[in-house]
């Protein structure tokens, strides 16, 4: 499990700059937002979520954690 304090708080701004959060893809997926930062922050994986944090940045899961998707 790789852990990268950078990559997100880069993933926090560019959601910040969207006029979304953590918070707001919580909600729409009904879980915590400690779940949704946990998997941003690379603590916990959950493809659900990461596709979630994906779609809102209009990247691809691999983008965004690509030590998660090599092959």
């Amino acid at each position: 499990m790789v852990v990268n304090e950078e990559r997100h708080a880069e993933i926090k701004a560019a959601l910040h700059s969207r006029g979304l959060s953590l918070g707001a893809i919580a909600r729409s997926e009904k879980v915590a937002t400690t779940t949704v930062s946990l998997v941003s922050r690379g603590h916990g994986r959950s493809r659900r979520l990461e596709q979630a944090i994906a779609q809102a940045l209009d990247v691809s899961p691999e983008q965004l954690w690509p030590e998660r998707y090599s092959r």
